[in-house]
């Protein structure tokens, strides 16, 4: 969507008008006093936005990775088949330094996708890393748009160096693409920075011989969380539209466990209490001896934009007569996790422990902060 501080151009004048905005801001700094604009581009970054807003991502990611950032945005009530808006705004970073971003803002109908390309490589900054960043509810904005989205999306990828979503894989359709552009582009994920300290926290809970031993034995697997979403499911809704109202954080948690259990999903069902139950098997050559129970509960607590989602996750081994648990929940209104471990450690035996339970740091990470990572591509490495 348009900003306040940008200005509608034809899409001809885009290099024109940045041209105006920068003798513009000479003319300002010349009779000023303070602390010159630095002018710096490290990247092309182009946000297919949906309906959430962008404007606050990029002032921050501004501060801190000066770019020039494209808005893409497919909107079937405006009244051109492309509108295009330009504007620059001056950041101070935190050494105090002011850093100067250009942003483009691309608006376009759904049938006229096809000009998003050619539009958006006429004003890139050459030699300088193209990063294309994947909102959350891009492909959900136009009704029936799946084809036009994977095509679009398939064209954008032949000249990104980086692609970032918040999914642990990439969309569907990027087989269809040559080695060579496989090759250049580096695939990201948005969320892995945060579920990162819920994965340090998991890995952590199982690195000890009995509690590793008692895995073997793995049930169920319950995951609690929130979401802005208020819409309620019936037993036996489809569980891809259930999935699609999960905030990706979430989804990306549970695929993390799957892979590091190797467990592979056969069944998902929505239950009467409004649950997802996901029933996964375990891979050949695992350790785990039979099918695990994977449970998704939304559950009522006020949640910021700026957090993880995830409330708690608990693993139950064994049977109720002989049973193991582990847990890690988030404490309402702080950032400490408290896991706590214990219960029968093993079936043929009458031995059992006390719960441990301890509380752990475990501050919030904000999607900015998520994203620049993902972009600088900061190394995480946590295993169960």
């Amino acid at each position: 969507m348009k900003q306040a501080h940008a200005k509608i151009v034809s899409p001809e004048n885009v290099a024109a008008e940045f041209e105006k905005i920068r003798r513009q801001a000479n003319v300002d700094e010349s009779g000023a006093s303070n602390q010159s604009v630095v002018r710096a581009t490290l990247a092309n970054v182009i946000f297919l936005a949906g309906a959430e807003d962008i404007a606050p991502v990029i002032s921050q990611l501004g501060k801190q990775l000066p770019s020039r950032f494209f808005t893409v945005e497919i909107d079937d009530n405006i009244e051109e088949s492309v509108v295009v808006s330009v504007g620059a705004q001056s950041l101070e970073n935190s050494s105090g330094q002011y850093l100067q971003s250009e942003e483009i803002y691309i608006q376009v109908k759904a049938n006229n996708v096809d000009s998003i390309p050619n539009l958006l490589l006429s004003n890139l900054v050459p030699d300088i890393d193209v990063v294309i960043v994947e909102c959350d509810d891009f492909s959900k904005v136009h009704s029936g748009s799946d084809e036009i989205m994977k095509v679009l999306k398939e064209k954008l990828l032949k000249f990104a160096d980086i692609y970032v979503s918040k999914d642990l894989t990439p969309f569907v359709g990027v087989e269809s693409l040559g080695e060579s552009d496989m090759k250049r582009c580096s695939f990201r994920s948005w969320s892995i920075p945060l579920i990162a300290k819920w994965c340090a926290i998991i890995s952590e809970q199982f690195n000890s011989d009995h509690v590793l031993e008692s895995l073997k034995d793995l049930k169920e697997i319950n995951i609690e969380y929130t979401s802005a979403n208020q819409k309620v499911f019936e037993h036996g809704a489809d569980h891809n539209d259930y999935l699609k109202n999960v905030p990706t954080d979430v989804t990306s948690l549970v695929s993390w466990i799957n892979n590091c259990l190797r467990l592979e999903i056969n069944k998902q069902d929505v239950q009467k209490d409004g649950k997802l139950y996901v029933q996964a098997s375990p891979i050949e050559n695992t350790f785990l001896t039979s099918d695990v129970k994977i449970t998704l509960n939304k559950i009522d607590l006020n949640n910021t934009a700026n957090v993880s989602h995830v409330k708690s996750v608990v693993f139950m081994m064994g049977d109720s007569n002989n049973s193991f648990e582990v847990a890690c929940r988030y404490l309402d209104d702080s950032n400490l996790v408290e896991v706590s471990n214990g219960g029968s450690l093993h079936n043929q035996t009458e031995e059992s422990c006390d719960f441990y339970v301890r509380r752990i740091p475990a501050p919030q990470i904000a999607y900015t902060d998520a994203l620049l990572m993902a972009i600088r591509n900061q190394p995480i490495d946590c295993k169960i």
